[in-house]
């Protein structure tokens, strides 16, 4: 699995870009973003990766971060290294970008609710985000709700 390359290609559609606004933005080749994208060569440099976040409107610190657990990840491999332990779950999130100190006190607090005031704080979250208009935030409340 290449996380990068699907952080990147989530970043690029979020941007509303193709793989070919995005290289002409870096003034790259599109084999490049589309081999960024799936894995077939390694992660970018920082110097790159705030190319990427400049034209992405994101935090240059995430794009790295991103990059250099796949960069790690690929250099284990290629000198034999045992797999990289996991990051710490408890920690991060499924993008692999470090929760946030509100994030953590809000999971806390949802840990502490009772099992009724947890179905209110889901139907607040439901009605917060039902006509939110993009599908991947629609995914994710659907399977929230599914799971809570």
């Amino acid at each position: 699995m290449n996380r990068f390359g699907e952080y990147l290609k989530r970043k690029r559609k979020e941007a509303d870009l193709t793989q070919e606004d995005l290289a002409r933005a870096l003034k790259v080749s599109n084999t490049y973003i589309h081999q960024l994208e799936t894995g077939k060569i390694d992660a970018p440099t920082e110097r790159r990766c705030r190319q990427l976040a400049a034209v992405l409107n994101a935090a240059p610190a995430d794009i790295w971060a991103m990059a250099q657990q796949e960069r790690l990840k690929r250099f284990a491999e290629r000198v034999g290294l045992e797999p990289l332990a996991e990051f710490d779950r408890r920690k991060r999130g499924e993008d692999g970008l470090a929760l946030t100190p509100a994030e953590r006190a809000l999971i806390k607090l949802y840990r502490k609710l009772d099992q009724e005031t947890r179905r209110e704080f889901n139907g607040l979250i439901a009605m917060l985000f039902r006509h939110y208009p993009e599908e991947e935030v629609q995914a994710n409340l659907r399977e929230y709700l599914r799971i809570a």
